[in-house]
């Protein structure tokens, strides 16, 4: 099983949410799965930060050959 965290920052705070919808449906695409919800973060006025934590687990078969 692999782990990773998706982040994306932004002074707009609907840019960077809508950039880690993107980025996360791109690695769903690829087997990865969200793994909880999503943390925000506001920085001051102008950071706002989103995190998604995702695993992957490949399928016994695939690993085999």
């Amino acid at each position: 099983m692999e782990y990773t965290v998706v982040s994306t920052s932004r002074g707009n705070p609907d840019k960077a949410l809508n950039e880690l919808i993107e980025e996360v449906n791109r690695m769903m695409a690829q087997g990865w799965k969200p793994l909880g919800g999503i943390s925000f973060a506001m920085w001051g006025l102008m950071l706002n930060t989103y995190h998604q934590a995702m695993v992957y687990q490949p399928n016994p078969k695939q690993s085999e050959s």
